[in-house]
């Protein structure tokens, strides 16, 4: 993990704030406090969603309300499991709250976007 968070490729690094650099560091340094599962699942998150907003000029970290709401319609466009697109939504949340951010899913956006999902499954 600490060569991807180090990666320009997934997280460039040289476009957040050094304390929010520090903040993600401390937090791939405790990666034990989560499951390997948990852990694989938050690379893959990262990955695809840091991709999408690369690919979509959207902000990735932090990640605005409106730019997960249009993440997560994406992903439920693509053909996503509701399961798949809760699962998103809350590693980004994660990943936010442990880089010391607000989370973006504390908008009702995003909560009305994972409703209709589970809605339309």
């Amino acid at each position: 993990m600490t060569e991807i968070i180090q990666s320009s490729a997934v997280l460039p690094l040289t476009a957040i704030r050094e304390d929010l650099s520090a903040q993600l560091e401390a937090f791939v340094q405790d990666r034990e406090a989560f499951s390997p599962n948990t852990w694989r699942q938050l690379l893959s998150v990262m990955r695809i969603s840091y991709q999408w907003a690369q690919k979509n000029s959207r902000s990735f970290l932090p990640m605005t309300s409106d730019d997960l709401r249009d993440y997560l319609t994406f992903l439920q466009a693509s053909g996503r499991a509701s399961s798949t697109i809760s699962t998103h939504a809350s590693l980004i949340s994660m990943l936010h709250r442990n880089a010391g951010i607000q989370p973006p899913n504390t908008s009702p956006l995003v909560f009305r976007t994972l409703k209709k999902s589970t809605a339309q499954r």
